[in-house]
């Protein structure tokens, strides 16, 4: 039967968010589950990313400009539960490091 896992997280960044930033320190810890990305940002300088890997596991990384990211990740079937916690716990050290 078919298995899927979401996992979320919300920072608060300390003064003002630099989205470009952000996203370049947290773009290895994708590319190393082989994740392609797709990047939108707006005038009021906030981002959305989104990532995905081949076997249709995806994030989505969403950064506003007053200091508040949002990330969800949803992995289905044959990701590896254990790399999804592994990954999840580098996205939380790295955002610990560029808060």
């Amino acid at each position: 039967m078919p298995t899927a896992g979401h996992s979320a997280l919300t920072f608060m960044l300390g003064a003002k968010a630099d989205g470009e930033t952000v996203l370049k320190g947290l773009q290895s810890i994708f590319q190393e589950q082989a994740m392609t990305e797709s990047v939108h940002n707006w005038q009021d300088h906030s981002y959305l990313a989104a990532f995905v890997n081949q076997k249709g596991s995806f994030a989505n990384l969403r950064i506003h400009p007053h200091g508040l990211a949002l990330l969800a990740l949803q992995s289905y079937d044959g990701d590896s539960q254990g790399q999804e916690v592994e990954s999840f716990e580098k996205v939380e050290e790295r955002m610990e490091e560029l808060k």
